[in-house]
C-alpha cells in the first residue's frame, strides 16, 4: 500500500518538478540558437568565398587583351609603282591586221573529196525516194544510172530490180522484162534473184506468155522453196 506524501509537501514537489522542465526546456532553446548562429557563420563564409571568387573572375577578364571579332588576318598590301607594273609596261599590240586569201592551190588541196561509197550510197537512196513518191520515171533513170556507175556495188542486183518494178508500175511490162533478166545474168547469187524470177513470171503472164510465165514460177518455187516469193509462185501456178 503506497505511502500518501503529507499535504504540506505536495506544492513544493510540484515545484520543483517545473523548474526542472523549465531547465530542460532553456538548454534545449540554446542548443538551438548556437546551431542557428553555427549554420549562420558557415553561410556566411560561403558567401565570402563566392564573393571573392567573382571578384577574382573579374579582374582576370578586365586584364585579358581584347580580340578582334574578324578572324582574318590583315595582311600588309604594298603598291607597284608604275614602271614596275607589267600591264602597263606591256608591248602594244596591233589593233588592226590585212588578212590575205589563201592560196587557190592550198584551197583545193584542203576540201575534203566525196568518198565515191558515199556517193553510191547517196544515189541509190535518192532513187528509192523518188520510187517511193511515185516518180516512176526518174526512179527508173536513176536506178539505170547507178547499176551501170557502180556494177560492183552491194546494192547493183537491187538497182536492176527496181528498175524493173519502176517500168512495171508504169504499165511497161515489155520494157521491164530486160532489166528483171539483168539481175540472174549479173548477179546469179545476189539476194534479188528471187525477186526478180517471180516478176519475169508474172510479167509473162501480163504478156499472155503462158508457157514462159509458169517455167518462171515453177523456177522460183524450186530454186527458193523457203522463200516468200515461192509461196507467192506455187500460189500463182495453182490459179493457170
Amino acid at each position: 500500500m503506497r505511502r500518501l506524501l503529507p499535504l504540506a509537501a505536495l506544492p513544493l514537489a510540484l515545484a520543483c518538478a517545473t523548474d526542472r522542465a523549465l531547465r530542460q526546456e532553456n538548454e534545449s532553446l540554446r542548443g538551438e540558437v548556437e546551431r542557428l548562429h553555427a549554420r549562420d557563420g558557415d553561410q556566411q563564409k560561403r558567401i565570402a568565398f563566392l564573393e571573392n571568387r567573382v571578384g577574382l573572375l573579374s579582374s582576370q577578364r578586365e586584364a585579358r587583351p581584347a580580340v578582334s571579332a574578324d578572324p582574318r588576318v590583315s595582311l600588309p598590301t604594298t603598291k607597284l609603282a608604275p614602271s614596275a607594273n607589267p600591264v602597263l609596261t606591256a608591248p602594244r599590240l596591233p589593233t588592226e591586221q590585212t588578212l590575205e586569201d589563201p592560196p587557190a592551190d592550198l584551197e583545193a588541196a584542203t576540201v575534203p573529196k566525196t568518198s565515191p561509197v558515199v556517193d553510191a550510197d547517196a544515189q541509190f537512196a535518192s532513187a528509192v525516194q523518188r520510187f517511193n513518191e511515185g516518180d516512176h520515171a526518174g526512179a527508173a533513170r536513176d536506178f539505170e544510172v547507178f547499176a551501170e556507175r557502180f556494177p560492183k556495188h552491194l546494192a547493183a542486183g537491187k538497182a536492176l530490180y527496181l528498175c524493173g518494178l519502176a517500168h512495171v508500175a508504169q504499165g511497161d511490162c515489155a520494157s521491164a522484162l530486160p532489166w528483171f533478166e539483168k539481175v540472174e545474168k549479173r548477179y546469179p547469187t545476189g539476194d534479188a534473184v528471187a525477186g526478180a524470177l517471180l516478176e519475169q513470171a508474172r510479167c509473162a503472164q501480163r504478156l499472155k506468155r503462158i508457157s514462159e510465165a509458169r517455167d518462171r514460177f515453177e523456177r522460183v518455187s524450186k530454186r527458193f522453196p523457203e522463200s516468200p516469193e515461192a509461196a507467192q509462185a506455187r500460189l500463182a501456178l495453182g490459179g493457170m
